[in-house]
């Protein structure tokens, strides 16, 4: 819900909080098999996921995906979204983190 009211205000800046979602959950994962994750490489992060082999190939591929629109929304001046996107952007991080955070059990 926090998330939605930061695409209210700033569909970008929502993107980046999404992908914390995603950052976090990894994370978490990474630490208790006892691999550290920088949180501050996204690639890493994908990199990881898929190395671990805890997650389908799909959902490896829509990671990635999630992570380029997050690096546009970082890095790219002209980067656009409109309130629409970003809400499905943050569902899509959302439903992802809990998927990873499942993977923990």
């Amino acid at each position: 819900e926090q998330l939605l009211r930061i695409a209210d205000v700033s569909p970008r800046a929502a993107f980046v909080e999404a992908w914390t979602l995603i950052e976090m959950a990894a994370s978490k994962k990474g630490l208790k098999a006892g691999v550290a994750l920088p949180r501050t490489s996204p690639k890493m992060i994908v990199d990881y996921l898929q190395t671990s082999g805890a997650l389908p190939q799909n959902s490896i591929k829509l990671i990635e995906q999630l992570r380029k629109l997050r690096n546009q929304a970082v890095h790219m001046p002209d980067f656009a979204i409109n309130q629409s996107e970003a809400e499905r952007y943050l569902e899509l991080a959302a439903k992802i983190a809990a998927v990873i955070s499942a993977e923990e059990s």
